[in-house]
């Protein structure tokens, strides 16, 4: 998408179908002018914000210790680097904007708390474009913000008013960003097509879980106490956590200020847990805002305690190592993540395929028509330059909720599209029926058979996927 609005003018939501959020397309789109749109390149755009990210930590964490703040860092890089489910992703990026908040509230920037939490609303209004559930933890923030100023004993007015001061100013932050992403898409005529995706395709996709099944109400609340309990396979983490924050409140000789800290830390600990849950997918990204803020009190296992015994100082250090060892990465895929080399995938052999045969056979004006989600024919398209043959980049909205007037306003305009435009190719990979499960959930869409039957012939057929060619 970032390189359509690039290097085609594309505007999102008027130009494409999609259900990401703005901030989404800007972060994207701003990784592609800077770094270009290769493998290589968009592992350098990783590293590199994985750094800044890092450099983060180092900074809000250095009050509790030089050593707490570098374990803290490389801790998470490590977890960072386990596999590709984090790579990247929305729900990771979204955290360097709230990591900042971080530093913003624990002193390192030199302004008043009042401007200070506007600054942290602003931040977190930022993340909200990325996605509007990463707002929750703004509450731990404001009662931090209240309890240092009701210790520091400043406030100029009733303790309610400072209360609701604070929470004024928290949200007028929130609102600046969220403001001017929507003066923007007002701006490029996009705010309309914008809303009609909020509005009315957000809570259908909401609804599916993250096998893509739509369940019932009741199976849909004992699924989410099912997976939220799981949390997303981090749970050990938990253990050297609670393990870090009693012995940095009970124990430890850190400072008041400190321990206050270290209770912020633990509780948007806490509310970035719910964060998954209020997505309802338990994607292993999903879980990336908790793993980021269960590791901040892991790492104070290394705080220090006057009078401690041997004994009792490496423990805890042996427990928080033991917990995360499981989440630790792999050598072969830290070195690959440095090296930008590929690992092996299910869909690389596919995505060289097809990108081949579009190479080879495709001219610069034709249009390429994907079926597909992650299986590839996005990567291949992305590889090869090749602008899609409708509005709609992939093609799960039509096959779940499909019953519904908006879902089936949504096919009949794909059907239209296919039918005016008549792209070159057509890449139809996998079967729907096997992505969606459920009632209401459809893979056939009225009249596309018809239509690919009349118009196109099969020019390649590969593991996983079809490729037809448009009848000159």
């Amino acid at each position: 998408m970032a390189y359509l609005m690039d290097r085609f003018g594309y505007i999102p939501y008027l130009d494409f179908f999609d259900v990401n959020t703005p901030g989404t397309h800007l972060l994207h789109y701003l990784a592609g002018k800077v770094f270009g749109y290769t493998d290589l390149s968009f592992r350098i755009a990783d590293l590199t914000y994985l750094l800044a990210t890092l450099i983060l930590i180092v900074l809000f964490m250095k009050s509790f210790g030089r050593e707490i703040a570098w374990f803290a860092a490389i801790a998470f890089g490590l977890v960072y680097f386990r596999g590709t489910g984090m790579l990247f992703q929305r729900d990771y990026v979204l955290i360097l904007p709230i990591a900042l908040a971080v530093v913003s509230t624990f002193g390192q920037v030199p302004i008043s708390r009042y401007l200070r939490i506007f600054l942290v609303g602003a931040l977190l209004g930022i993340a909200a474009t990325i996605k509007p559930q990463s707002i929750i933890g703004l509450p731990a923030f404001v009662v931090y913000e209240w309890v240092e100023i009701r210790q520091e004993g400043t406030e100029r007015w009733h303790p309610i008013g400072a209360g609701l001061g604070l929470v004024f100013l928290a949200f007028a932050g929130v609102f600046a960003p969220v403001a001017v992403t929507t003066m923007t898409l007002w701006y490029l005529g996009a705010l309309p097509s914008f809303l009609d995706t909020a509005l009315n395709y957000w809570p259908l996709y909401g609804a599916l879980t993250g096998e893509a099944e739509i369940l019932s109400s009741t199976n849909r609340i004992a699924y989410f106490a099912r997976r939220y309990t799981t949390f997303g396979g981090f749970f050990l983490l938990l253990v050297p956590a609670v393990m870090g924050l009693y012995l940095a409140l009970f124990v430890s000789d850190l400072s008041s200020i400190q321990k206050r800290r270290a209770v912020l830390l633990a509780g948007l600990t806490v509310v970035y847990s719910l964060y998954a849950l209020i997505g309802g997918k338990f994607w292993t990204y999903h879980w990336a805002p908790f793993v980021f803020f269960c590791v901040m009190p892991c790492s104070l296992c290394l705080a220090p305690a006057k009078g401690a015994h041997r004994f009792q100082a490496i423990f805890p250090v042996g427990v928080v190592l033991i917990c995360l060892a499981p989440y630790v990465v792999s050598p072969t895929v830290l070195i690959s993540g440095f090296t930008g080399r590929s690992l092996p995938h299910a869909t690389s052999a596919r995505v060289s395929e097809i990108s081949a045969f579009l190479k080879q056979n495709s001219r610069p004006q034709d249009e390429v028509q994907a079926f597909d989600w992650t299986g590839g024919a996005l990567h291949a398209m992305l590889r090869c330059g090749a602008r899609p043959g409708t509005s709609f980049l992939y093609d799960t909205q039509f096959y779940h909720h499909v019953s519904s007037r908006y879902i089936q306003g949504l096919r009949r305009r794909l059907i239209s599209e296919l039918e005016t435009r008549k792209p070159r190719f057509l890449i139809q990979v996998g079967e729907a029926s096997s992505r969606l499960k459920g009632p209401n959930a459809e893979a056939q869409i009225d009249g596309l058979h018809e239509l690919i039957g009349k118009h196109y012939r099969l020019a390649q057929r590969g593991g996983g996927y079809l490729l037809y060619e448009r009848i000159e």
